[in-house]
């Protein structure tokens, strides 16, 4: 199993000492990789409901670093740890420069780029950044991802879509990872399935979507089962890829149903289940609390789940 890191995006631990600490510490301790969201302004008013919490009810955040900026900053600061766009929500970028963007930071860290994706569901940070209808997020965000793949592979490079049109330009340099960088696409609806089956490596979803629950390893192996299901109807050759977002760690002396809660017996089995049905990446916050209070965790978690094996 490979494990991942969710970084701070905002508050006190996303200023850049602590933040580079979080990093640096994460590759040395063994971390396969370290992933962050994306939004990129947080509306005064915000009436859609948030899909990771029970009651819908968005996070008081009070900031938020900009995701491709930030995972650039780090990984200049790395050598090894791979970088997650967790996920980068297509249409908030215009998507000719997002797939530079993208190129050149993969191209920069020498491979260490992976392209998580996602449709958002802030309609109001949509009308914000005056990005196409929120209605339509879902084809918006097929068409950039089949654009991505264009410019990453083609030279020259012409794309000619619905919501976005290009000529024949020039596109270098090309990403370092040949023939792209993996895509990997969140959601954990059917769409988001169907969207991963046709147009990524990898599906991605977060274990905490009320709509959609995988807080259960019967919930998890259920829902693996209908991607797979997906797969085959799309008609799709290449096995498909799993990694998941974890919405808990927690190590006790009782064992509790919820996945990832319970002894450290039931959650070393747990992972092993998890790669039986076809996860190979599991990711968890280990943020919260002080810096020092985080990279203790991160030592911890280290020591018992990737220095163990």
């Amino acid at each position: 199993m490979l494990y991942g890191l969710t970084l701070p995006e905002g508050g006190p631990q996303a200023r850049p000492e602590s933040i580079k600490r979080i990093a640096t510490k994460a590759e040395e301790l063994g971390f396969y990789a370290m992933e962050m969201g994306d939004h990129i302004v947080i509306p005064e008013s915000i009436r859609s409901t948030y899909p990771y919490t029970p009651d819908g009810r968005v996070p008081d955040w009070q900031g938020w670093n900009e995701q491709l900026t930030t995972l650039s900053f780090l990984a200049g600061m790395t050598s090894r740890i791979r970088v997650i766009t967790a996920a980068l929500i297509l249409p908030y970028r215009n998507p000719l420069l997002a797939a530079k963007m993208l190129a050149t930071l993969d191209s920069l860290s020498g491979g260490r780029l992976i392209v998580g994706v996602g449709v958002g569901w802030m309609k109001e940070e949509f009308e914000a950044l005056d990005a196409p209808p929120f209605s339509e997020r879902g084809r918006v965000a097929d068409e950039y991802i089949r654009l991505f793949n264009t410019m990453w592979t083609k030279d020259p490079s012409s794309f000619h879509g619905d919501y976005f049109n290009v000529g024949a330009v020039r596109f270098l340099p090309k990403p370092a990872q040949t023939p792209r960088p993996p895509i990997w696409v969140g959601g954990e609806s059917p769409a988001a399935m169907r969207r991963a089956a046709t147009e990524g490596d990898v599906w991605y979803p977060i274990g905490s979507n009320p709509a959609y629950p995988l807080i259960t390893l019967e919930q998890l192996r259920a829902a693996v089962d209908r991607l797979r299901a997906v797969s085959k109807e799309t008609g799709r050759k290449r096995k498909l890829g799993v990694a998941f977002v974890s919405p808990r760690l927690e190590v006790r002396e009782k064992d509790a149903p919820e996945l990832f809660v319970g002894t450290a017996r039931k959650i070393a089995s747990e992972i092993h289940e998890c790669e039986k049905i076809g996860v190979s990446y599991v990711s968890f916050d280990l943020t919260g609390g002080t810096l020092d209070e985080t990279l203790s965790k991160m030592a911890s978690f280290s020591k018992r789940m990737i220095r163990s094996g």
